[in-house]
């Protein structure tokens, strides 16, 4: 299963930068294989009133329909303002030993909704905007 992980492949892997560590669904956005390294945009169940309050997070958000992506038991959110970073190596090694697990692809909508909307995300350098733009056109 791991030659399917690619750029708009879902992934769970595990996360220890948030509060509490778990287990997280995330989107690839972009492999640099040179550099042994995932670009992850994190899925959410429920997205936080901090970020629903704030004009410029609200700005890397987008939502993701449970009928569109069969791996999800709910509506859920996509945070693509805020990227999450691992090792590629890593990853494939914990699928092929079945300790984290490929869940499927994004829709093709949702990689023309996230095409659109990553220009506008404030927080995200434009030439890191540009980079996952080009990867996740190259899908389509």
């Amino acid at each position: 299963m791991t030659a399917d992980i690619r750029p708009g492949a879902i992934v769970c892997t595990y996360i220890s930068t948030i509060n509490p560590p778990k287990d997280k669904l995330g989107l690839i956005a972009h492999i640099e294989p040179d550099r042994d390294s995932v670009a992850l945009f994190l899925i959410h169940s429920e997205l936080p009133k901090f970020i629903q309050n704030n004009a410029k997070l609200i700005a890397g958000v987008t939502s993701i329909a449970r009928q569109d992506h069969a791996f999800l038991d709910h509506d859920s959110w996509l945070r693509f303002g805020d990227v999450h970073s691992c090792r590629y190596s890593e990853l494939l090694r914990q699928i092929a030993a079945k300790e984290r697990c490929f869940c499927g692809y994004a829709s093709t909508e949702l990689l023309e909704r996230l095409i659109k909307l990553i220009p506008l995300a404030p927080d995200l350098p434009p030439k890191k905007q540009k980079r996952y733009c080009e990867t996740l056109s190259g899908l389509l």
